[in-house]
């Protein structure tokens, strides 16, 4: 018996035809950045590529790029991932180039999808000779009928074809007032100097109004002048956990808008709810809306979180431990405040912010802050410590360590 033919081998000299066609297709035609990103990862796919040459070579992006302070790639990298997946889904079902990104990474996976085996022959019966009915007209109303009912059902299903998912109890009071939510991602303080190349920031302050406090900064004021301030780096982790947000919330039929808290008023904007991920060396919203809380993350140890009044069995200081370069335990703080009789504020305090928002779009956990908030009498304002352990590429898994109600202000 001769052996089966290589499916790759079989399909490699005709890949970047099919290629071309993926580009050309709807999906692709009136999105360039994602159609160039896929070009460069398609020609380097046999090839490790760095987050720095994605932004740099395939994106445009300055040799200045930073990915800790940016993180551009990996949203276009998700949207493209997101946009395969949907190609495949739909008009692309029958390609037999099969192109994906793997979570965790932005190396182009290519496969090819075997050709489906042509049916066999099936030999046709004669069908029986009908019974008259008493009604002919009776199937052609009921077809009609559910053609109506699908095409209503069709409309009310979101487009995915699935019902869309309930909000947790934790998210309905959260929005009970009805009003969108702005999520702020930090935007830090930089000083620059005209015709100087420098450019820093001093992570224990982050006030614009307070920057010559910091020595170093004032040492350089000396000698280049007065400082220029600038805010326009968003912090790359917060914004990709901050998009993750967004998604789970308008997955649910939320209203959400991503800002900068360069664009923050000093007051609580009173026509919205408010997400702040973040810390307080970053972010002046995360400082201002954690000022006073029992849970403090350090602004000298940022592994550090400190428990200001621990009660029996708590710690007065909470580390992150490494236990092996891929194994490790992290904290954060999450703080609910009310800003108004119909808007509420949520700071999501640490350095890992993208693993409390985890634990707030997780079924699991959020039964968890819903008991400790119904045992804590359902104040309006409280604050929570979330434990978080990471072990390689797994999902972090993540619970509620301690629980505080903060008295609401007279």
């Amino acid at each position: 018996m001769a052996p089966e033919p290589n499916v790759a081998s079989t399909h490699e000299a005709t890949a970047d035809e099919a290629f071309a066609g993926i580009l050309r297709s709807p999906s692709f035609a009136k999105a360039p950045s994602l159609r160039q990103l896929l070009t460069f990862l398609w020609e380097h796919r046999n090839c490790p590529i760095s987050e720095y040459a994605l932004a740099t070579k395939a994106l445009g992006r300055s040799s200045a790029f930073d990915p800790r302070l940016d993180a551009t790639v990996r949203v276009v990298v998700a949207r493209l991932r997101q946009r395969l997946k949907e190609y495949y889904e739909g008009e692309g079902s029958n390609c037999f180039l099969r192109l994906s990104i793997p979570l965790g990474g932005h190396q182009l996976s290519v496969q090819f999808k075997a050709p489906e085996p042509p049916p066999e022959p099936v030999e046709l019966e004669p069908a029986p000779v009908p019974h008259r009915r008493p009604y002919p007209w009776m199937p052609l109303a009921l077809g009609l009928s559910a053609a109506v009912g699908g095409l209503l059902i069709g409309l009310l299903i979101p487009r995915s074809g699935e019902a869309r998912p309930t909000l947790a109890p934790f998210w309905t009071a959260f929005l009970k007032g009805g009003k969108p939510i702005s999520v702020y991602v930090p935007t830090p303080v930089f000083v620059s100097w005209a015709d100087s190349p420098v450019r820093m920031r001093d992570v224990r302050i982050n006030d614009p109004r307070r920057m010559l406090e910091s020595s170093e900064i004032a040492a350089l004021a000396k000698r280049l002048g007065p400082p220029q301030l600038t805010q326009s780096y968003a912090v790359g982790q917060d914004t990709f956990a901050a998009v993750k947000l967004m998604q789970f919330l308008e997955k649910r039929g939320v209203q959400v808008q991503l800002a900068g808290t360069a664009s923050m008023s000093t007051v609580a904007p009173a026509d919205r709810n408010v997400v702040l991920p973040g810390a307080a060396w970053n972010s002046s919203g995360v400082s201002a809306a954690t000022a006073g809380a029992n849970f403090q993350v350090s602004v000298e140890d940022s592994d550090v979180i400190r428990n200001l009044s621990p009660r029996p069995g708590e710690k007065a200081e909470y580390r992150t431990r490494r236990i092996s370069p891929r194994h490790s335990v992290r904290y954060g703080t999450i703080l609910q405040r009310t800003t108004s009789p119909v808007t509420r504020q949520l700071a999501l305090a640490g350095v890992d912010t993208d693993v409390l928002v985890g634990f707030l779009t997780t079924t699991v956990n959020l039964d968890e802050l819903e008991q400790a908030w119904q045992q804590a009498g359902r104040p309006p304002d409280f604050e929570a410590l979330v434990e978080a352990e990471t072990e390689g590429d797994t999902e972090p898994r993540t619970h509620l360590l301690a629980f505080r109600p903060i008295p609401s202000p007279r």
